[in-house]
């Protein structure tokens, strides 16, 4: 996308031929890619701009086209891609070789637990949540919680 900005006259004088610019009076500045700066000198010695302080867009090219008439400058947006489309569902999380993993489901929940060595409780992990429920023993004595 371009934006044109058309300038028909200057300050104090009534069309752009009676003002005398010509094509090698005419320079563009946008250096900064904020603000853009069109600086004009005729064949008289006087001197004109046009500041725009705050570009509100990605300008990538900028540029001042003289014409016998009026004077363009035409500004080049950047053309901004779509964000790209997730899956519903995150992929499924990989553990590290070796872990032993233990799943089962109560009440149609379903809990993984991850490498059971490193459990401070032992190996037998059903032999834990059995005697946690039955209340036989007491989880915060035996878990380390963070």
């Amino acid at each position: 996308d371009a934006v044109r900005v058309t300038v028909a006259a200057l300050p104090g004088y009534d069309s752009w031929e009676e003002a005398g610019v010509a094509a090698s009076g005419v320079s563009c500045y946008w250096d900064d890619r904020q603000s853009l700066l069109v600086l004009l000198r005729n064949a008289a010695g006087e001197r004109f701009y046009l500041h725009v302080p705050v570009l509100f867009a990605d300008v990538i090219d900028a540029k001042a086209v003289w014409k016998k008439k009026r004077l363009l400058v035409r500004l080049v947006k950047r053309k901004s891609e779509p964000w790209p489309v997730l899956g519903k569902e995150p992929p499924p999380r990989q553990g590290n070789e070796g872990d032993d993993t233990e799943s089962f489901t109560e009440d149609g929940k379903k809990t993984t637990f991850m490498n059971k060595a490193n459990l401070p409780f032992g190996d037998d992990l059903n032999e834990f949540v059995e005697m946690a429920a039955e209340g036989d023993i007491d989880i915060d004595s035996k878990v380390v919680w963070q």
